[in-house]
């Protein structure tokens, strides 16, 4: 396990993007504009798939399955300063407001009552408590 190497937003650079006007005052896009725009495009799906290539290499997806059942089993977390838990809730609330403005509060909690909210895996690093906290 020790050969995996980290990708952290400190040591990933990327090019400064210069950013252009894409459209002139007569309202006209551009050919240099769509010519950038592919190009991002392009540069932009080929990192993607440098990401997705080293996920599949590293592992990354069994070690958090593996993580997670484990969570799930009620494996116990060594002390340090990395936490681990499985979090019960609903992701998004937000769906709630609008759907129950187009369908009712009825519909609203049907699709709640026939639901069970999911659960993610969180791994963070422990907060410090504030003084404030402590007391």
């Amino acid at each position: 396990m020790s050969d995996v190497k980290y990708v952290t937003r400190q040591n990933v650079k990327l090019p400064p993007i210069e950013k252009e006007s894409v459209r002139k005052k007569t309202g006209t896009v551009k050919q240099t504009a769509l010519e950038k725009y592919l190009a991002l495009k392009d540069k932009v799906e080929r990192m993607q798939f440098e990401v997705d290539k080293y996920v599949q290499e590293s592992g990354f997806d069994e070690m958090k399955a593996e993580l997670y059942t484990s969570l799930e089993n009620g494996a116990a977390v060594e002390p340090g300063s990395i936490e681990a838990f499985l979090a019960e809730g609903r992701r998004c609330p937000r769906w709630k407001e609008e759907f129950e403005a187009i369908a009712g509060a009825a519909a609203v909690k049907a699709i709640i009552a026939n639901t069970e909210p999911g659960k993610k895996m969180v791994i963070q690093m422990k907060r410090k408590k504030l003084d404030w906290e402590k007391k």
